[in-house]
């Protein structure tokens, strides 16, 4: 990791554009997107945030530092004293929290290397925090190998944090310190904590999915009306069979959805839901005062569909009955995977077991 780069390579690099024999490629990539934003090379320090900004970048991410919280605790305490801190940082490059040895923390804060610093690419050159965002992928820098001459004198490894049903990057993990001897165990460390992250990003929502499908299940209610139940991040998680019809009706809100950030004010959110779609009830789930999603009905059908759902009401169809029907047809497109059914499902395996067990289905399929 950067073992074979001299200063004096970076600054022919910076001065000619000269390409330094046995220069890593994901290192050179970023010298020269870092090249192109001019002066980057002369900054001391990383621009930071105000605190206010901080503040709500925080709040904007509480599910990463929620998921984040046990592991960079965990963490920190464990580079206490050993000469690295653990940094958690927001898709955007800001870091959030900092953990570990306070001499390195303190030394970090003379480069904005501390939480409000901004450490994305464009903002403060090759870094492994910046580099890893651009990427996508984990990333280690050391020491000459960063684009900003203040900054070689850190070594740093950094992992992105990935959301489990969408696979975007929330954030990253790095881990710093002032000397290259800490980065391959600290690329190891990066990487299994981002992955720890993601497990629990992964269990958290399983957990709410199921709490939400049961509240839809308990305040079912008329059969006459056609649903969607969404998380508290506007993703669809189930909908009536008229799915479609359903599709056309949330044309007007699609970016509301899309947009949501239903833990900042849900409430709000469904009254600009309810403007935009003026026949439509929308309820906002709530457990222990932290809201989990919302449902949105419909009540106002066309004449063929109404008739189509009443048949099914008068045929002792229920909404229990159709989940049924949707989980077993599911099991039958993955061809008795059950391990693939629950994922496509968004449930656990444990209660995808439940449920076969309660609709009297052995699980050898």
């Amino acid at each position: 990791m950067g073992e074979g780069l001299q200063k004096g390579d970076w600054e022919r690099f910076r001065a000619l554009g000269s390409v330094p024999e046995g220069i890593r490629e994901v290192v050179l990539g970023s010298w020269i997107r870092s090249r192109s934003d001019g002066g980057l090379y002369s900054l001391q320090q990383a621009p930071s945030l105000a605190l206010d900004e901080l503040n709500r970048r925080r709040s904007r991410n509480w599910r990463l530092r929620r998921a984040a919280e046990s592991a960079v605790r965990q963490a920190g305490d464990m580079l206490e004293d050993a000469g690295a801190m653990l940094l958690l940082c927001d898709g955007g490059g800001v870091i959030l929290e900092a953990a570990g040895d306070a001499r390195i923390r303190s030394r970090g804060e003379e480069n904005h290397l501390h939480p409000g610093g901004l450490w994305a690419e464009t903002a403060i050159g090759t870094n492994a925090i910046g580099t890893a965002l651009h990427l996508g992928a984990p990333v280690t820098i050391g020491s000459v190998e960063h684009f900003c001459e203040a900054i070689q004198r850190w070594s740093c490894a950094a992992a992105p944090v990935r959301d489990p049903v969408d696979g975007r990057v929330l954030g990253v993990v790095d881990v710093s310190a002032p000397s290259d001897e800490h980065m391959r165990q600290g690329a190891a460390l990066a990487v299994g904590l981002a992955l720890q992250i993601e497990e629990t990003l992964r269990g958290t929502m399983l957990q709410e999915r199921e709490r939400l499908i049961r509240r839809l299940l308990d305040a079912a209610g008329s059969l006459d009306r056609d649903r969607i139940l969404v998380d508290r991040h506007g993703r669809r998680i189930w909908a009536s069979h008229d799915s479609r019809w359903i599709d056309a009706r949330l044309v007007s809100v699609a970016d509301l959805l899309d947009e949501a950030s239903l833990h900042e004010d849900a409430r709000v959110l469904a009254e600009r839901i309810r403007e935009g779609l003026p026949d439509a009830d929308v309820e906002v789930i709530s457990e222990e005062g932290e809201v989990q999603g919302l449902i949105i009905s419909f009540a106002d059908r066309r004449g063929g569909q109404r008739h189509t759902e009443r048949e099914r009401s008068d045929s002792g169809e229920t909404l229990r009955d159709r989940e049924r029907a949707h989980v077993l047809d599911t099991v039958a497109e993955c061809d008795g995977n059950l391990s693939e059914t629950a994922r496509r499902l968004g449930i656990s395996r444990s209660t995808l077991y439940l449920k076969l067990e309660q609709y009297g289905v052995s699980r050898r399929r």
